[in-house]
């Protein structure tokens, strides 16, 4: 699946360099109590210890499948189910994960829409779109237990109120994008198929407006539907509500390249490109993404998303690949030098990765590229002055 929900789940992205450990988080039989060793869980995920924590989630529900039934226990067990789902998930477990998802989804069917949302990604067809609106419908009551709250209590502050019905209306919205995008999947043959995916996109931009993934599941069933001047326009839409923010982070980091760190004062606010973060669309998402792009004649764009892609991941095969197929529409006459950079580099990649045929294509496409009179790659000259030209046309 292309989309990413707004959702809480432990941050399962490990920094750089090793973290201290503290032995005492490493005996379950040291808490007594199941809150306190799902106390310890959490924080060992906090400390990305994620196979510590597994354990000590699993000890918890021992614990507490050998107690009286009470609303706290179930609770809890709840609690645990979840979270040690989140982890398998993200150890490749998928059935086991599942199946923690399945035993929270009968103790607590009307509480927690993240559930059903992560059942329905590892699951499919129609069953994931029941899941989905199952979802949804929990959402929905959020919503409107939010805004009754609002209005029966006036000390509650607008800040806190507003993120909360902000995060709600982007799980939403994501909900609807995902049950679009199976429409033009797993139930493409359905004779409801084309009806159920303008309404589920149709539903996604009205809970959330300024959701690039709404805008992006609009414009890929268009470009289905070879509406290709809406498919545009929703592109554009799309682009336009995340990628100022990443022009400033690229801005911002190549400003602390040059040894300019302090500008704008956020220098320490920004670590890296991340473009999931920024837009909450997968890096995939872009790659699909400009794909529509080449094939409703955006090149420009393509090109200005796919070198910025660079910026994140250098070595990603397919999108240096890609700005090789664009390259030969913008800059095979107006900047051989350019495109011919881009055909060595993505040559020696997939030579290294053993694709031969790419290798080839590469081959045939510099042949036909007039001579290049410098001593190298204008890109990687010991003056940098090229270098930074072809970054200034990002």
């Amino acid at each position: 699946m292309l989309f990413k929900l707004s959702m809480a789940r432990p941050n399962t992205h490990r920094p750089n360099g090793s973290l201290a450990i503290n032995s005492s988080t490493g005996s379950a039989s040291q808490y007594q109590t199941p809150r306190g060793l799902l106390t310890q869980a959490a924080k060992n995920v906090s400390s990305f210890h994620f196979k510590r924590a597994l354990r000590l989630y699993k000890s918890a529900l021992s614990q507490l499948d050998h107690l009286q039934p009470s609303e706290e226990n179930r609770r809890l067990i709840v609690e645990a189910l979840q979270s040690s789902a989140f982890l398998l998930l993200d150890e490749g477990k998928l059935k086991e994960a599942k199946e923690n998802f399945q035993r929270a989804v009968q103790l607590s069917p009307d509480e927690g829409y993240e559930k059903y949302m992560y059942l329905a990604q590892i699951s499919g067809g129609s069953e994931a779109v029941d899941l989905y609106r199952r979802g949804i419908e929990i959402i929905n009551r959020s919503l409107d237990a939010s805004m009754d709250h609002r209005y029966h209590c006036e000390k509650m502050t607008d800040d806190v109120d507003s993120s909360t019905k902000d995060k709600l209306k982007r799980a939403l919205s994501n909900a609807y994008c995902a049950i679009s995008e199976l429409y033009t999947t797993d139930l493409c043959d359905e004779p409801e198929a084309e009806s159920s995916c303008r309404e589920a996109i149709q539903k996604a931009t009205e809970a959330d407006e300024s959701n690039p993934q709404a805008w992006f599941s609009a414009a890929n069933m268009l470009t289905i539907k070879a509406q290709n001047d809406e498919a545009r326009r929703a592109l554009e839409k799309c682009f336009s509500l995340y990628w100022p923010q990443v022009e400033q982070v690229v801005s911002l980091l190549r400003s602390r390249e040059n040894g300019n760190g302090d500008v704008a004062g956020h220098d320490e606010e920004v670590e890296e490109l991340d473009l999931e973060e920024i837009s909450g669309m997968p890096y995939e998402a872009h790659i699909q993404m400009v794909k529509m792009m080449i094939e409703l004649d955006m090149f420009e764009r393509a090109a200005e998303i796919l070198e910025v892609m660079l910026e994140e991941d250098d070595e990603h095969a397919e999108a240096l690949y890609l700005l090789t197929v664009v390259g030969k529409k913008l800059w095979i006459n107006s900047d051989p030098d350019h495109l011919r950079y881009y055909a060595e580099v993505t040559r020696e990649l997939c030579a290294n990765n053993g694709d031969y045929e790419t290798v080839g294509e590469m081959e045939e496409l510099l042949a036909t590229l007039p001579q290049n009179e410098g001593d190298g790659d204008p890109e990687i000259s010991s003056s940098g002055e090229d270098e930074e030209e072809v970054m200034d046309a990002v």
